[in-house]
This record gives C-alpha cells, structure tokens and sequence, in this order.
C-alpha cells in the first residue's frame, strides 16, 4: 500500500515537473536574436500640391460676322491699295512728323501708296459735284420742255421693245439696289450689336489680365510656401530622431523574453534549479536595458549635428524665398493699376459711348430708309405701270393707274438726285477712314507687321524691354507675343534665366553635402553587454546531458518486476478481499502510469532538442553584439534617416524647378487679350464699318442706271398731253398744198 502511494506521488510529480519543463523551454526558444530589416524605403513623403492656374473668365460677347460681304470688300480695298505694307514710311512719319511737309520726297511717297484711294476719292468727288448738277440741269431742261419733258410720245413699230427693255433693265437694278440696301441694314445693325458688346468683352478681356498679373506673385509663393512645408517637414523629422522612437522599434525586434520557472525531481529537478539560478529574468532585463540605452545615447551623439543641420534647414528656407525677390514682379503692380484705371475709365465713357452709338445707327438707319424710299418708288412703278397700261390706247387716254407708275419711277429718280451726293459724301469720308484703319492698321496687325514696327528701336523712347528687364539679350513684343501665343511660362517668355539662376537657387546639393559631412563626422559610441556568461552556458549545457541520461525504460519496467509480483501474490493469498482491489485498481493506475512515463520521456526528448537551439542562438546574439553590429545598424539607419530627408529637398528642387519653369505665369491670358482687341476693333467694328460704307456706296453708284432707266420707262406709262400721227396704227400723211408756178 505505501509502494502505491509512493509510486502515485512521483507520477503526479514528474509529470508536473515535465509540464514545466517543456514550457520553460517554450519561452527560450523564440525571439533571442533577430536582425531588423533592411529599411528600402522612405516614409511617405512631403506631399507638394500642384500648382492650380487661374480661373478666367469666358468672353460671352460673340463675333457678328459680316458674311461674304467682307470677302469682297477686302477684295476691293486689296485692288484700291495693292501696295506692300509701308514699314519705312511710317517710321519717318512717326519718328519726326513735322518734317514731312517740308520734304517733298517724303510727301510725294505718300501720295505714291495712297494713289488708289486718291483716285476713288476723286470719283467721289465728282460724283459729289455733278450729281446735283445734272439733276439740276436735268431738272431746268425737263422744265423747258426737252429732256423728256415734253408730254409727247412718238408711237413707232418698236416702241414695245423699248418699254420692256427698259422695264427689265430698271427690275433689275432695282433689286441690286435693293440687295445693297438689305447689307446697308444688316452691317449697321452689326456695328450696332458689336459696339454695344465691345465694352462688356473689354471689361472682361482687362479683367483676365488682371488675374493673370494677381496670380503670378501667388503662384511664386505658393512654390515658396511648398518649401516652407518640406523644411518643417524635415525638422520634425529631426526633432524626432533627437528621440529616436523609430529606430528604437528596430532595436526592439533583438528583445530576449525568457521567463522560466521550473521545479524538478531528483537529479533532472537539481539541473533545472541550476538553470533557474542563473536569472534569466536578470539576464534578459540587462539586455533590455541596453537596446533601451540606444536612442538616449544617438540622442546625445547627434544633439550638436542636428542643431547644426537646423541651421542649414533655415538657410535653405531663406535661400528659396530669394526666388520671390529675384524674380522681376514689381511692374506687375503698376501694370494692374492701369488696368483698373482703364476699366474705370470704361464705365464712365461707356454711357456717352453708347449714346453716341444711338445716334449714329439712328442716322444709318435714316440713310437706309431714304435708299428704300426709291426702291419703294421704283417697286410701285414697276408694279402700277404695266398694270395699267393698255398698249392700243393711246399715250393720251392712259390710266391713271400707268400714270401713277410713271409718277412713282419719276419720284424715285428725283429722290436719288436729292440725296445721292450727299450719300456720296458719307461714303467718301467712311471710305477714307475705314479703308485705312484695314490697310494700315488691321491687316498688318493680323499679319504681325504692326508688332515688327512697335519692336523698331527708338521709335517709342525709352520702350526698350530688354533693358527694361535688365536682360543681356534682346526682347520684342513680337517674341512676347509668338510664345504667350503658345500659352509658355513666363520664364521662357521673358527670358528669365537671364536674371535669375535658379538652378543656384535650388541647388540643394552645396547644403546636403555639408550635412552629410557632419552626419559622417558624428561617432555614436555604445557599451557593450553578454547575455549569458560561460558558467551559464555550462549550467544549460549540465542539464541537456542530465536530462538526455534519464532512464525512462526502467522506470517503465519496474512495475513489472518479478518480485514485485510475487510480494503481491503472497499478499493477495493472505488477503484475498485486498487482492481483489489490486486487481480492480491498481492494474489500471498502473497502465495510466506506464502512458505518463512514455509523455515524460517525449516531452524530456523535445526538451533537449529545443534547449540545443536555445544555446546556438544565445551565441549567435552574443556574436552579433560582440562584433559591434549594432552600432552599425545605427549608423546604417542614420544614413538611410538622411538619405530620406535629402530625398525630400531633392524631390522639392525638382518639383520648383519644373513649376516655376514650365507652370507659373502661362501668358495665355495676355495674347487673348491682344487677339480680343483685334476682334473687337478690325473683325468687328472695322469690317462692319466698311461693309455699310460699301453697300451705300453700291447703291449710289446704281442710282445713276436707276435714274437713267426710271426717267426713260416712266414716259411709257404718264399720260400725254400731244398725240402722234398715229390712227389705228396707219400712218395719217399731210396732203401738201397746190402751189401755182409763176410764169
């Protein structure tokens, strides 16, 4: 019975004692060394936003074409004026004007280009005087009787020829009349809509220029600002290195955690004590301690460095505002201010402007209902002449529905000698202005001629761009205006780089050099730890030994020892009620006995296993502190901490170069702005101006055929006052008198 019980307690023990055992050396196995990973990336970096280019307004002022009437018109300035453009005699004009009518030359080269629109403007001219002449004589003549105004009409065999002749001829150039006079309309009201629509489109075209200036100071300090970002950004940085939790989530991953607490039995349990007396808890805190130790001592090691790179941090900063002052944007504010002194100017003039405007279509519309006014008189004698007319009646006995066909083409021709001189003379004077305004000004201006003579030196005094902006090279308003064309940046268009060296501005490489000179003359020094000792390692290696010598097929075999059996017989013999619980009990406990010993002899034989791993990595972390691979890690991950904070000033110098280079001050805005006032005053104002000077000037040179024509037809259709000889068509011959011959 106390064998029972004694082999029932060492069975609870030892399994007990296995129990721990196998978790202690559980706990030793992971984590004693670990190399931290090799770092190939920087943390996410400072985020640069793009630079955002303004907002412009749209014109919403739309182009009033003139239709094929312009086509025909510059035909017809082209023929009048088919000499080249006249750089050089504007220039004398324009440098010294007071000398030209003195000198000959000069004067005789301006009659010279200006040769076809003296010789129209003498046919004007004419036609000013000679149309109220004729009518006047016309007139004085028809009075007397002759010219037609004789009430007498001579019936011949042809004289229905002649009526439908000059009925056709008079249809139609009353509808050419009429189709001018339909332009006349239609340009004026073009001219009209364009002046009423210029002051709107100017106030926006001025009002996009205005952004385009406000916005190139904001964009130069939104790249200044962008590197205020990165600056912080790195100096956060350093501040954060000072504290080194980065790299102490490195350090940390070579952390020794073993916390064994094992009690033992017999020789395996006194092993297990020896172990246990080593501390590993001590052991491992020490080791601990010294990762912990790492940042304080990188913390002290590099304090002077990173003030000093501070220091740098603060001189690049103020090395890129420089950029700012460089940059030559100080007219910008002058130029803005005229600009709004311009719009001001705008408002106040444009109700006087638009009066003014008023009137003058009132007046062309006046012009275009005199010119309708015979159209309407031709019409209505072209319409009541036949329909009154009965050709076997005679010129007497007419209707008075032909008479009044014959009164209205009459009435027509006399309102076109009325008026037409005076037509005549408006369509001189617009003719005059309007076709110069094209030669002179639009077409060249169109053909970039007018930029070439602005870009002549010494034309305008003082206005020298190159100069002005302190450049070596030479810059035109025709180079200005070819790349704002293109929409480039102002630093292409205005030939920047001349001022401004902006690859020494960013050259962040003259700063990172030093940095990384101080950063590589920084010594970080750090202590040096054993994790376990030779004894420690003797102690572990005792209880692999130990553990691997325990004879567990003995103990198994002890329940089955002989005399064992046969002390159990003969007690059974003597008592048979007890042999009865040995065999109901014991046998069983036995066979749970034999079952734990196999788990124990498993357990011990993993044991040992796992402890022979434990003792190669405990060297191998011991050799890796020892060969001071740890102030290496440091040194690397310092190295790869600046690498990162340089690639962000490198990645920021990049990204201003290319933004101040290729994005800020896209002049786009600024040829809009010229290519709008070329609309507004050449394809707008000036083509609709010469297309109603060219209708009215259409018409009143068709009013001399109209007149012609609606004289000649009207006296087909009035009503005579003389008969002719005619008698139903047969010729009525006097009978001559009988003369008496003398003798």
């Amino acid at each position: 019975m106390g064998m029972y019980e004694s082999q029932t307690r060492w069975r609870l023990r030892g399994s007990t004692t296995a129990l721990w055992v196998w978790v202690g050396l559980m706990l030793l196995g992971p984590g004693l060394t670990a190399t931290p990973p090799n770092q190939t990336t920087c943390p996410t970096r400072v985020t640069l936003v793009g630079l955002r280019q303004p907002q412009y307004q749209s014109n919403p002022g739309q182009k009033t074409e003139v239709g094929f009437l312009s086509d025909f018109v510059q035909s017809f300035l082209q023929t009048v004026q088919p000499h080249p453009f006249p750089t050089d005699l504007l220039l004398k004009l324009m440098k010294d004007p007071q000398k030209v009518q003195s000198n000959q030359d000069t004067l005789k080269e301006v009659l010279v280009y200006q040769t076809g629109f003296l010789v129209c403007a003498a046919i004007g001219v004419l036609y000013i005087v000679f149309m109220p002449l004729v009518g006047f004589f016309l007139a004085c003549c028809r009075c007397c009787g002759n010219c037609g105004g004789y009430m007498y009409q001579e019936q011949t065999s042809k004289v229905h020829c002649w009526r439908r002749a000059l009925y056709w001829s008079t249809f139609i150039i009353t509808l050419i009349i009429l189709a001018g006079n339909i332009c006349m309309f239609k340009s004026n009201e073009d001219l009209k809509v364009n002046v009423d629509h210029s002051a709107e489109e100017l106030n926006t075209t001025l009002g996009n220029l205005q952004t385009y200036l406000h916005a190139i100071p904001q964009q130069l300090d939104h790249v200044v600002n962008e590197s205020y970002k990165t600056v912080s950004a790195v100096s956060n940085s350093l501040n954060a290195c000072q504290n080194c939790d980065t790299l102490m989530l490195e350090l940390k991953k070579l952390n020794l955690d073993p916390t064994p607490s094992v009690p033992g039995q017999s020789e395996l349990q006194s092993a297990v004590n020896k172990v246990n007396q080593t501390n590993l808890n001590s052991k491992a805190d020490e080791g601990e301690a010294f990762l912990r130790d790492i940042p304080q001592q990188v913390t002290n090691s590099t304090r002077d460095t990173v003030q000093r790179v501070k220091q740098q941090l603060a001189d690049i900063r103020s090395q890129i505002s420089m950029v700012t002052k460089d940059v030559p944007i100080s007219g910008l504010t002058n130029a803005s201010d005229a600009l709004v002194q311009i719009q001001g100017e705008i408002h106040t003039y444009s109700p006087q402007v638009a009066r003014g405007e008023y009137i003058r279509w009132a007046v062309c519309v006046a012009l275009c209902c005199v010119v309708l006014l015979v159209v309407l008189c031709n019409v209505l004698g072209l319409l009541l002449g036949p329909v009154g007319l009965s050709p076997k009646v005679d010129p007497t006995e007419r209707s008075c529905t032909a008479d009044c066909g014959g009164t209205f083409l009459m009435m027509g021709a006399g309102f076109s000698f009325l008026f037409s001189w005076l037509f005549m003379l408006v369509v001189l004077l617009l003719f005059l202005l309007g076709g110069n305004v094209y030669t002179i000004v639009c077409k060249p201006w169109s053909d970039g001629k007018l930029l070439q003579i602005i870009d002549t030196p010494g034309l305008i005094p003082g206005f020298e761009l190159g100069p002005m902006l302190g450049l070596k090279s030479n810059l035109t308003v025709t180079d200005i205006y070819r790349d704002c064309g293109k929409d480039l940046p102002l630093w292409t268009t205005l030939h920047l780089s001349e001022l401004v060296d902006l690859n020494n501005l960013l050259n962040v490489s003259k700063y990172t050099e030093e940095i990384q000179r101080q950063f590589d003359n920084t010594d970080i020094p750090l202590p040096t730890t054993t994790l376990l000792s030779a004894d420690d390692l003797r102690q572990f290696s005792n209880f692999s030994d130990i553990a691997g010598g325990v004879n567990f097929t003995a103990v198994t075999q002890q329940p089955k020892n002989s005399t064992v059996q046969k002390e159990l017989l003969t007690e059974a013999e003597d008592l048979q009620e007890i042999q009865r619980d040995i065999e109901t009990t014991i046998n069983p406990e036995l066979v749970v006995l034999n079952s734990t010993i196999q788990d124990l002899r498993a357990i011990v034989e993993q044991a040992n296993k796992t402890l022979e791993e434990l003792l190669t990595k405990v060297r191998t972390a011991q050799d890796f502190l020892s060969s001071n691979s740890t102030a290496l890690i440091v040194k690397n991950e310092s190295q790869k901490f600046l690498d990162c904070q340089i690639g962000y000033f490198t990645a920021y110098a990049k990204w201003a170069n290319r933004t101040i280079t290729q994005q800020i001050g896209r002049c786009g805005p600024v040829a809009q702005a010229v290519d709008t006032a070329e609309i507004i005053v050449c394809s707008q104002m000036v083509e609709s101006l010469n297309a109603f000077w060219f209708s009215l000037g259409w018409c009143m040179i068709f009013f001399i055929p109209s007149i012609i024509f609606s004289v000649k037809l009207a006296k087909y259709y009035r009503i005579m006052k003389h008969t002719n000889g005619y008698d139903n068509h047969l010729a009525m011959n006097p009978i001559p008198r009988a003369q008496v011959k003398p003798y």
